[in-house]
C-alpha cells in the first residue's frame, strides 16, 4: 500500500499537479478503505506529498 500510494503521488508530481489538484482528483481514492478517524485521505496525501517534495508546512496534526 505504501509503495503504491507513494508511486501515485510521484506520478501526479511528474504530471506537474499541485497538492490541491491531487486532492480534487482524489488520486488516493483506491485506498480510501484505509482512511478513518486516525488519519484522513487528504492528510495522508499531504504527508506523502510533503515527503516527496521536501516541504515542511510546520502544521501539527492532532490525531484521536
Amino acid at each position: 500500500m505504501l509503495k503504491e500510494t507513494r508511486a501515485a503521488v510521484q506520478d501526479a508530481l511528474d504530471k506537474k499537479m499541485t497538492l490541491e489538484q491531487m486532492k480534487e482528483k482524489k488520486i488516493l481514492d483506491s485506498w480510501k478503505k484505509y482512511s478513518g478517524d486516525f488519519i484522513s485521505e487528504d492528510v495522508f496525501l499531504e504527508t506523502v506529498y510533503n515527503s516527496l517534495t521536501g516541504q515542511k508546512n510546520g502544521k501539527f496534526i492532532k490525531h484521536n
